[in-house]
């Protein structure tokens, strides 16, 4: 079932300027993936790539879980639309290991 305004309030928390907010909006996002609806593809291709550089390290983690989640929920020609992210997906692992 769509819920536009719980997605909607998850976009808003995904953008917050509280690190707290934004973590627990991906993580909410990675358990219920199903919510991202097809026609939204730029607000989540824009959200998953401001979580992946955002500044909290457990930002990036739950940006990067929720993304695995959703990339898996989908089928695989739509995948490819999102294949942009792989590169910023990546890029998330060095400064943890450094840190």
């Amino acid at each position: 079932e769509p819920w536009p305004e719980l997605l909607g309030a998850l976009f808003q928390a995904s953008q917050s300027d509280d690190s707290g907010h934004r973590e627990t909006a991906f993580r909410i996002f990675a358990m219920t993936p199903g919510i991202i609806e097809k026609q939204h593809e730029d607000v989540v291709l824009a959200a998953f790539t401001k979580g992946f550089k955002d500044d909290a390290s457990s930002v990036r983690l739950a940006a990067m879980e929720a993304f695995a989640s959703f990339f898996r929920s989908i089928n695989k020609k739509s995948q490819q639309k999102y294949y942009a992210l792989i590169p910023d997906i990546l890029n998330i692992l060095p400064p943890i290991k450094d840190s």
